[in-house]
């Protein structure tokens, strides 16, 4: 099992970071290697495809949210990786706040845990950049 985590610290309150990052189909507004984002509503479920600038493309399913944190999960890719579960979660820390994106899969392909932070620090230093 691969563990991926990477966090940054931002200069702006939980609640004006969440504002940004716990839209479901937001990805593409904040993540530079997400080239889109195309929703879908199956069984009352929130789902999306993502497309990202290097042809990867995941079909995902909103997995909920408790206002600070989102999980989702991966139903299908074109990438080496199987049983992908996600979450976005943002931490107040008193005016500022830990924004982090953590995620679990199986893969046998080298370094793609290093290719898939880097898509997670990618969006995250552009909320850090944002605010600061």
């Amino acid at each position: 099992m691969v563990h991926v985590v990477r966090y940054g610290v931002v200069n702006a309150p939980a609640e004006k970071v969440w504002e940004i990052v716990g839209d479901f189909d937001g990805l593409p507004e904040w993540n530079p290697p997400i080239e889109s984002s195309q929703p879908e509503t199956i069984d009352g479920i929130q789902h999306r495809r993502l497309k990202f600038s290097k042809s990867g493309e995941f079909f995902e399913r909103n997995m909920g949210t408790d206002g600070t944190s989102i999980g989702y999960k991966t139903l299908e890719t074109n990438a080496p990786i199987r049983g992908y579960v996600g979450a976005i979660s943002v931490m107040d820390q008193g005016g500022k706040c830990i924004l982090c994106w953590s995620s679990s899969f199986d893969s046998s392909e080298p370094g793609i845990a290093d290719a898939v932070g880097s898509i997670y620090q990618a969006g995250i230093d552009t909320i850090v950049a944002k605010f600061a």
